[in-house]
């Protein structure tokens, strides 16, 4: 079976998020409680997402990084970043 994970580190309040693999719905809901604790962060600025290793993402997956951008957008005015090297 495929497998697939998602490293964080945070930087200055820099979020940064590395999904490496597959990254699918079964993993997605422990995303989101990572990102709702990220949220609570009251010394967040940004969040970088590195796609670079990522061999497949599914569309829950894909609302939870469209999830960080709309609160960036409320929070700061900003977008998060997202590094892709895949069409």
């Amino acid at each position: 079976m495929p497998s697939g994970h998602i490293l964080f580190a945070i930087h200055h309040g820099t979020y940064v998020l590395k999904f490496v693999g597959e990254v699918r719905a079964p993993m997605c809901d422990t995303l989101d409680n990572f990102l709702e604790r990220m949220f609570g962060d009251g010394e967040i600025s940004s969040i970088l997402i590195d796609l670079t290793q990522t061999d497949y993402i599914d569309s829950t997956a894909l609302g939870l990084i469209a999830k960080t951008a709309v609160f960036l957008q409320m929070h700061n005015q900003r977008k998060p970043i997202i590094l892709s090297t895949n069409e």
